[in-house]
Order: C-alpha cells, then sequence, then structure tokens
C-alpha cells in the first residue's frame, strides 16, 4: 500500500548506445530525455493488481503454477531487489534477516494501533494509505504501533551478565 521507496528512479539512453533509438512501450524516447514510471502508480494500476487501494495481503501470493494473469502481471510489475546479474547479492540474507526479526517480534510483544492524537493527527489518506513524501526513502513522523511486552518471554532477549 506504501512503497518502501516513494522517489521515482529515473532513466535515459547510454551514451554508448549512439545514436540508435530508444523506444518504451513503442514510443521513441529523444536523446537527453529522461523517463520513470513511480513504484506507486504501478502498485496501483489495476491492470497489474485488482482494487489496488484495498489491502489484500493475498496480492502477493500467487502460485507460479496457477498459470493465471493476474499471477503473472503481478510478477511483472514488481520484482525486489531486482533480477539477473543487477540483483541484490544480498537478498537471501535480508530475507532470512527480517523472517527473523518479524519472527522474534511477534513472539516477544504484543502490539496495538498507537494513540497519535497527540501527534498532529493520523497521516493517512482517504483510501488508508500512508500519506507518503517523494524522497528516495520513505518517511514518516510518528509512531503507529505501540509494543507491550509479553508476560517475561523478552527476558530472552538479554545477554545474560
Amino acid at each position: 500500500m506504501s512503497p518502501p521507496v516513494t522517489g521515482t528512479l529515473w532513466r535515459e539512453q547510454l551514451p554508448q548506445d549512439g545514436n540508435a533509438p530508444w523506444a518504451v512501450d513503442g514510443h521513441v524516447i529523444p536523446r537527453d530525455v529522461l523517463v520513470a514510471v513511480n513504484i506507486y502508480s504501478i502498485h496501483h494500476n489495476e491492470e497489474y493488481f485488482p482494487d489496488p487501494f484495498r489491502y489484500n495481503l493475498e496480492r502477493w501470493l500467487h502460485s507460479d503454477d496457477t498459470g493465471s494473469a493476474t499471477a503473472a502481471a503481478n510478477k511483472a510489475a514488481f520484482v525486489s531487489s531486482s533480477l539477473g546479474a543487477r540483483a541484490c547479492a544480498g537478498k537471501a540474507m535480508a530475507y532470512l534477516e527480517i523472517s527473523l526479526t518479524m519472527a522474534k517480534t511477534l513472539w516477544y510483544f504484543d502490539f496495538e494501533p498507537a494513540n497519535r492524537s497527540g501527534a498532529g493527527g493520523e497521516e493517512v489518506n482517504d483510501m488508508g494509505g500512508f500519506l507518503l513524501h517523494d524522497i528516495f526513502t520513505s518517511s514518516h513522523d510518528g509512531q503507529y504501533r505501540t509494543f507491550r511486552q509479553r508476560g517475561n518471554f523478552w527476558k530472552e532477549l538479554m545477554p545474560e551478565a
């Protein structure tokens, strides 16, 4: 619903391409013209994600063996960490770290929506998404979850003295 990178990553024709025409989706782009599609607009495009403004975790869980047009469109529209030779070398490590962090957070803590009445109100748009500031990385101005210790399980996180 709210992509981690809100800034647009602009592209232009490489100088080593010489005078060869550069075509994007059948349109010839003149040299020195920058082009881009913002990830927010892709994630909210009904062609790729039906009902794009509704929170629906299953939008990412289509299996490849279904052969559905929706699954193919989802996969074409979202490729985290890139693909091929330019893919992120740390992708497997990042997935492992985030999985362990989420598992421990959900095991050791209960959480609930934070009371933001004193922080200038919610930063949520009419469709329930965060209001985003167009910078290269996302930013927000407050706490959206309050975590409470669940029993004494949290003590397992502390190294013994």
